[in-house]
């Protein structure tokens, strides 16, 4: 799951920024899969894992459009900080398809 390159990262750099994305991810979805109950907000995961707002926001947009995650189709709990509702996140109810197995190329 990608890394977004705004900032022309290059060589060395963009590659450890992809790799902190990814580790990212998957310490997202681990979290959710050993509580395939747990349903959190964006600010949860922020907090849970000392992620920026724009990290904790990426990985769960990556993570929901791959078919990992769900998200709340309308905003549903209170946050406690700003008294506003706010989508929840859970483990999607059924993992996303894999890839087709190719055993032979013709």
């Amino acid at each position: 799951m990608p890394f977004y390159n705004t900032n022309a990262e290059q060589g060395d750099t963009l590659a450890a920024s992809n790799m902190a994305a990814e580790g990212q991810e998957g310490l997202i979805l681990t979290y959710f899969k050993r509580r395939p109950t747990s349903e959190r907000t964006r600010r949860d995961i922020e907090l849970i894992f000392r992620l920026p707002t724009q990290s904790a926001t990426r990985a769960l947009r990556n993570l929901t459009a791959a078919g990992y995650l769900e998200k709340s189709p309308n905003p549903t709990v209170k946050c406690e900080w700003s008294k506003k509702m706010v989508h929840i996140w859970r483990l999607a109810k059924r993992e996303p398809p894999k890839p087709p197995k190719q055993d032979r190329l013709f």
